[in-house]
C-alpha cells in the first residue's frame, strides 16, 4: 500500500491513541487528538515563548516485529523495511516542520526514542533519524537520551 505523508493514519504520526495521549494533553491542555493546525502551530509558538533555550524530545516509532500480548502501545506489526522508511519520510517532514516554528539550533536536554520498538529500525534508519534531529537541534554529550529496546532486535551499533 502506498501512502503519501498526509494521509498515514493520524495515530501513526501524532501517536494519538484511542483513549487520548498524554502527550498531547500537556501540549493541548486537553486529552485528545482533534487538534487542528492552528492550534498545533499556536501550541509550538507558545511553547516557544516559554523562555526556555532547550528543549525535550521525544520521537514515537510505531513499529514491532510482532505484537506482544501485553502490549497497550500504538504500534504496527511491520516486516517490510520500505513500510518504515515510509514513516521516518512523513516523520522528517513534521520535524522540519517543528524546526521551522521553534526554530533549529535549539538545546536538547532530554531525547526519548520510544514506541513499539525503536529498536527494530535497523542501524541505517536509526542513522537516518539521527541525522534529521542533529540537522536541527543540539545534541550532544549531556543530553540524557533513552532509547526503549527489544533486546531480540537490538545491535550494538544502536547502542553506541
Amino acid at each position: 500500500m502506498s501512502h503519501t505523508p498526509l494521509d498515514l493514519p493520524r495515530a501513526l504520526i501524532t501517536g494519538c491513541s484511542p483513549v487520548g495521549s498524554a502527550r498531547n494533553a500537556d501540549l493541548f491542555g486537553r486529552a485528545d487528538c482533534n487538534v487542528s493546525h492552528d492550534d498545533y502551530v499556536a501550541a509550538l509558538r507558545n511553547e516557544c515563548a516559554n523562555g526556555k533555550e532547550s528543549i525535550s524530545i521525544s520521537v514515537h516509532i510505531p513499529f514491532c516485529p510482532v505484537r506482544c500480548f501485553t502490549c497497550e502501545n500504538i504500534a504496527q506489526v511491520v516486516q517490510r523495511p520500505s513500510e518504515v522508511d515510509h514513516y521516518l519520510d512523513a516523520l522528517t517532514q513534521e520535524i522540519d516542520r517543528v524546526a521551522e516554528h521553534i526554530g533549529t539550533g535549539r538545546r536538547v536536554d532530554q531525547l526519548h526514542l520510544g514506541g513499539g520498538s525503536p529498536s527494530y529500525l535497523n542501524d541505517r534508519q536509526l542513522a537516518q533519524l539521527m541525522a534529521v534531529l542533529e540537522r536541527h537541534f543540539q545534541i550532544d554529550d549531556l543530553t540524557e537520551t533513552s532509547l526503549k529496546i527489544n533486546p531480540k532486535y537490538t545491535s550494538t551499533a544502536q547502542l553506541s
